[in-house]
């Protein structure tokens, strides 16, 4: 059921995924080359790192400092990817398969 929930939406939950990942580890070096562009990356970069820090604070899985919150081994990244997973797959439902309606 979950295959059949996720085959047509695959490809567009890793790319969103891989988007995040790379926004967040990217800025840091872009910042420096392209000043203007770099900035507005790093700086979505940072709140990339810091929405998952804010929800799951609770958890004591993410260390916060001057820049914000960042995950604490390798819990604080699973937190991370699962918090990202779903809002991936949020936002790639419309791009799913439409059910047929049922004429009975």
């Amino acid at each position: 059921m979950l295959m059949k929930f996720f085959a047509p939406r695959r490809k567009i939950i890793a790319a969103i995924l891989a988007t995040i990942y790379i926004l967040a580890t990217f800025g840091i070096w872009l910042v420096g080359i392209v000043p203007y562009v770099g900035t507005a990356i790093f700086i979505a970069g940072l709140w990339i790192w810091l929405a998952p820090a804010i929800v799951f604070e609770w958890t004591g899985y993410f260390r916060y400092h001057e820049f914000g919150g960042s995950p604490t081994g390798w819990q604080g990244h699973l937190i991370m990817f699962a918090f990202y997973f779903a809002i991936a797959t949020l936002i790639s439902l419309p791009f799913g398969k439409k059910q047929p309606k049922n004429k009975s």
